[in-house]
């Protein structure tokens, strides 16, 4: 089974790789961000694995603490067409 961290990983290296890929989630962009592209792909993989996955927990969870205080507005769900389009 694939945690949420291990695709949040995955999807960082790829951009680094150069995917041209929009990101899938801000907290995805924000911890890679925080530990930097060049350091995603030269350093010692389990460290910056480590260290990434610290981040974006760190990030998603201060996300659900603003959510949880009201501060920030849970996103709207995406509505179904009520008709198919022609």
């Amino acid at each position: 089974m694939v945690t949420m961290e291990q695709q949040a990983w995955r999807e960082a290296v790829e951009h680094v790789g150069g995917s041209g890929l929009p990101w899938s989630h801000e907290a995805i962009a924000s911890a890679a961000e925080a530990i930097g592209r060049y350091q995603i792909r030269t350093g010692e993989e389990g460290v910056v694995r480590a260290h990434f996955r610290d981040a974006y927990r760190a990030i998603t969870a201060a996300r659900r603490n603003e959510y949880a205080a009201r501060v920030r507005a849970l996103p709207s769900a995406p509505r179904p067409a009520l008709e198919p389009s022609r």
